[in-house]
């Protein structure tokens, strides 16, 4: 059960009521077939309702199109909507196909099973612990552990708790792999906001984190507000800690945008998010400004909205309307969607700086710049 000991859960007809229409971004972006018909596909798992993306089936390049849905992680969102596709699709590549969903389901029960290992390892030993993205954000915004992929485990701790779970998962057999093992621990932790460890047999990566993003971007998750929450989301056989519908959201939204959202099922995340979940606008908008990120936020909403047709409340929209920077932004990440990750990085300096809505944030990001620590900070992926 998702929510604070009651279900967080809402009809489709509860999702569509006072939803507004914020033109789409679709038609002035110049895609190809297969391009356009992924996103009609993935479109279509979010809200059936949306107008159906008309593409000339002969004019795929059906190799392309599957790079494209590994690429941006979405082939078992629409493994099942691609079955009406049969009689087109090479055989070859449906076996491919059927290959990778089996392969991906494994996987992810096997790391589900990991994750509730780790997490009950962190209570025995008094720590609060949180899980995020991975299996626990396949079950509260895909309804299924088996439609998101993921590859590594992300836990969220309070500060005051990172050193004892680095301790704990060194204990279990982990190495860390970031930052270099010669960096000072106090030193490290209270200027950057994640640890990366990985499994000695390799096949297992870690990540602990007491933040979302560089300080040059968000400031740390210091209030013990973060730390104080009881919602929970069933996880196989279990029930684990979860952040509150707004705080997920918001932590996605930051997520999404310190990468350029530069991979389709991280807009996914957010469309899907706002489809089961039952956000308090009010609260969400109350944390983003505490965390000054309330571009990054209306940037995510905005994506949802704009290429997958996600509703918006009114009153999201209402705010949306005249924000000539996040329309700005949001035609920049439509238009690189589906390009190199060279494109993405000569954007960034200038994205980021877009993204900043306060001087002396806009200035702590020109000094990152400046000290060339920019390039490392944000090219560290997760999934």
């Amino acid at each position: 059960m998702n929510g604070k000991m009651a279900s967080s859960k809402r009809s489709t007809t509860d999702w569509q009521w006072g939803a507004v229409t914020i033109s789409s971004l679709e038609p002035n972006l110049i895609l190809r077939p297969e391009e356009a018909f992924l996103l009609g596909a993935v479109k279509a798992q979010i809200n059936p309702d949306a107008r159906a993306t008309n593409v000339e089936l002969s004019n795929i390049d059906w190799e392309y199109f599957a790079t494209l849905a590994m690429q941006h992680g979405v082939l078992p969102l629409i493994y099942g909507y691609l079955s009406q596709y049969e009689n087109v699709l090479p055989e070859v590549l449906q076996a491919e196909f059927r290959r990778y969903f089996q392969l991906n389901l494994g996987s992810n029960y096997v790391l589900a099973r990991k994750l509730l290992d780790i997490l009950s390892s962190f209570k025995e030993n008094g720590l609060s612990a949180f899980a995020f993205k991975g299996p626990s954000l396949a079950m509260i915004a895909y309804k299924d552990l088996t439609l998101r992929p993921f590859s590594d485990l992300d836990i969220f701790v309070p500060k005051k708790d990172v050193l004892k779970a680095k301790e704990l998962l060194e204990q279990r057999g982990f190495t860390m792999t970031f930052p270099e093992p010669d960096k000072d621990p106090l030193e490290w932790v209270d200027s950057h906001y994640h640890y990366t460890f990985v499994k000695a047999e390799g096949d297992l990566v870690v990540e602990i984190h007491w933040g979302i993003a560089p300080r040059f971007l968000v400031p740390p998750l210091d209030e013990e507000s973060w730390w104080q929450q009881n919602y929970q989301v069933k996880l196989l056989n279990a029930s684990v800690p979860r952040f509150s519908p707004e705080d997920q959201l918001l932590l996605l939204c930051i997520h999404g945008s310190r990468h350029q959202w530069e991979r389709l099922i991280w807009i996914c995340d957010i469309a899907l998010l706002l489809k089961h979940e039952m956000i308090d606008w009010s609260r969400l908008i109350a944390r983003a400004r505490s965390l000054r990120c309330e571009r990054m936020v209306y940037l995510g909403l905005l994506l949802a909205h704009q290429v997958l047709a996600a509703p918006l409340p009114e009153t999201i929209a209402l705010r949306l309307r005249h924000n000539r920077a996040v329309f700005q932004l949001a035609d920049t990440v439509c238009k690189q969607l589906f390009s190199s990750a060279d494109a993405h990085r000569a954007s960034a300096p200038s994205f980021f700086w877009l993204l900043q809505m306060r001087w002396r944030d806009k200035a702590r990001l020109l000094v990152h710049l400046l000290r060339g620590k920019f390039a490392v900070e944000t090219t560290h992926r997760e999934g």
